[in-house]
């Protein structure tokens, strides 16, 4: 049976994928965010209110 060949791109390891994946994902999140304010929050007021209800909630603290 034939060995199949990996080619170029399957050299690159699952982590460094996944690293690529994420940093499109923030990317595509901060574009989106500064282009459509009203359906998608910054990353500032995410994290705000993501504090906010964990100091309410006692999940941060």
């Amino acid at each position: 049976m034939k060995k199949k060949s990996k080619g170029k791109w399957g050299f690159i390891p699952k982590w460094v994928w996944l690293l690529i994946s994420l940093a499109v994902a923030v990317a595509l999140w901060l574009i989106a965010s500064y282009r459509w304010p009203i359906i998608f929050a910054n990353p500032e007021q995410v994290l705000a209110v993501f504090v906010e209800k964990g100091i309410h909630s006692t999940i941060l603290w």
